[in-house]
């Protein structure tokens, strides 16, 4: 049994490490867009317990997004990069 659980364990460590370098590569690509386009820095800042809100300009005009946390946040971010997936016909 506990080489199971280290081998979940492992897995789960395996995927967060990956997502959080996605994310990291999503948010620095966001932050070069954003800058050259507009000179806006992107910024993800708390407006009131539990809500955060995401502003960037990517040239079409300075985008508000309220979320709930900072991780949703920043997948959002990373959702802005990523290709739809296979079935999405929209």
């Amino acid at each position: 049994m506990k080489n199971t659980a280290r081998m979940l364990g492992g897995f789960k460590a395996h995927r967060t490490r990956f997502l959080n370098k996605l994310r990291a590569k999503a948010w620095d690509k966001l932050r070069e867009i954003s800058i050259a386009e507009s000179g806006w820095v992107p910024t993800i800042l708390p407006l009131v317990e539990g809500v955060y809100e995401l502003s960037f300009n990517i040239g079409y005009g300075l985008r508000e997004i309220k979320v709930k946390n900072r991780d949703e946040a920043r997948d959002y971010v990373v959702s802005l990069f990523c290709c739809p997936s296979v079935g999405d016909k929209g």
